[in-house]
């Protein structure tokens, strides 16, 4: 056999028929190759942005500790008191604990930071123990 279809490895359960073809003569020794494919179109994969994430490990100084107390203490003096008894609306009690959670984010995110996230880069460190 001197004529072959070439597949991907897992596409190889998508081959569903492969023939070689008689009769095309063309004074050579290869056969004209017929084979038909269950083609599956998938959606494209978009790439993700990776997620913030605050650097917690900065809370270990006490300096950092008191700033983001001092922080959260100006964000939440911003926020207007409410009495809970008087609510009875689940949309007033989900917008107030939404400001909330806002106010908190704000403070953490103006004290801690965020983490860069860095790639290792193991090739360089490594290079005496690979040559």
């Amino acid at each position: 056999m001197l004529d072959y279809i070439l597949v991907r490895r897992r596409d190889r359960q998508d081959v569903l028929l492969t023939r070689a073809m008689r009769g095309a003569e063309c004074w050579s020794d290869h056969r004209m190759v017929r084979t038909s494919v269950r083609l599956q179109i998938r959606p494209p994969v978009h790439k993700r942005k990776p997620k913030k994430r605050l650097n917690v490990r900065a809370c270990s100084s006490p300096e950092t500790q008191a700033e983001l107390q001092i922080a959260i203490q100006q964000k939440l003096s911003c926020i207007p008191e409410i009495d809970l008894s008087t609510v009875s609306n689940l949309t007033t009690l989900t917008d107030n604990w939404q400001a909330f959670s806002n106010c908190l984010l704000e403070a953490s995110s103006e004290s801690l930071k965020f983490t860069h996230r860095k790639h290792q880069d193991w090739f360089d460190d490594n290079n005496v123990a690979i040559q």
